[in-house]
This record gives C-alpha cells, structure tokens and sequence, in this order.
C-alpha cells in the first residue's frame, strides 16, 4: 500500500467515526411530546403531541368543552396517558370520581388508570355506595411512546 493511500485511509476512518458518532447524538436528541386528559362530569378532552405541558394541558381543556368545568387529571410525555372513572351514589344523586395512570404503551396507561380506580366495593351504607364500577374514559398516546 502506497505512502498517499495510507494517508486517505487514516483520514477517512476517523471522519466516518464522527460522523457515526454525529449522528447517534441527533437521534437521542428528538424533542420530547408532550399530552394531557381533561375530564369534566359529562366529557372528556384529549391532546397529544405538544411540544411543551402547558400547550398539552390547554388543548385537552379545549377539547373538553367548557374550560370552567374541566380539569386536567393526566399528564405525560413521551408515553401514554389514561384515566378511569368510578361512579359514586349519595342520596341525592351519582357522582363521578376520576383516577389517572400513565404507561409505556396504551395498555400500561389503561391498566395503571383501572389500578388506581381499585376495583374493591366500597360504600358507607346509607351514605354513598358505587353506583358504576371503574371503567375507561380515554387513553392516548404521543407519538413516540413505547
């Protein structure tokens, strides 16, 4: 092998090794997602893909309905996000009560939200007592979760 071919080579391995390297740091570097789910007695509102929780928070509000009546109960990023309900009876109506999980793929997030929920009967007779057991409202996910 020539003097000048063994100069390239030496160049060349090392520029190509940067390169490699250059480029596994922009992968690792992909911006996070963020989402949220909002609930409210009679809706739900979901957002996923947000660059920042705020506007995440915000868009799930929206999709609620009425921004005085929703509340944010799950935030994520880069995963996935779902919460349960379980209804509640009092003498003078039904009430619902919201639980949040989160997980690494859609099923992590709906089984995490039903955990939270509990499924064991609680009640204080003549006071309140589950009218509807735990069940699913939402589950979302950003895309790049799992």
């Amino acid at each position: 092998m020539s003097l000048l071919r063994k100069s390239a080579l030496a160049m060349v391995i090392p520029a190509a090794a940067a390169l490699m390297v250059t480029g596994a740091g922009s992968a690792a570097a992909a911006p996070d997602l963020y989402g949220a789910i909002a609930v409210r007695t009679k809706g739900v509102g979901a957002a996923a893909d947000y660059r920042t929780q705020k506007e995440a928070d915000a868009a799930a509000i929206k999709a609620c309905g009425d921004p005085a009546l929703c509340t944010v109960m799950a935030r994520f990023y880069n995963q996935c996000g779902a919460v349960s309900e379980r209804d509640i009876a009092w003498p003078l109506g039904t009430s619902p009560l919201y639980w949040a999980g989160t997980g690494a793929t859609a099923a992590d997030a709906h089984r995490n939200a039903m955990f939270m929920a509990g499924n064991e009967p609680i009640s204080v007779p003549g006071v309140w007592w589950v009218a509807r057991p735990a069940f699913v409202l939402d589950t979302i996910c950003t895309s790049n979760a799992g």
